[in-house]
């Protein structure tokens, strides 16, 4: 499950492989792709983008 910040919804792990995770939220029917690199943790990445990539993707991601 991926719970963020600012994010409406729980979006639950599909599948995760070697480079990529994928997590959807039915109700929102929306799809996170979120891209392993050099095996960091999921958390790593999300927490690595800066504040307004960050905010713009949640606002878009809520609508």
């Amino acid at each position: 499950m991926l719970n963020l910040h600012n994010l409406k919804g729980a979006y639950q792990l599909k599948n995760q492989g070697d480079d990529f995770a994928y997590f959807y939220n039915e109700k929102s029917n929306n799809l996170i792709v979120i891209n392993n690199i050099d095996d960091e943790e999921i958390r790593d990445v999300t927490d690595g983008t800066s504040l307004d990539a960050y905010m713009y993707l949640t606002n878009k991601l809520n609508i």
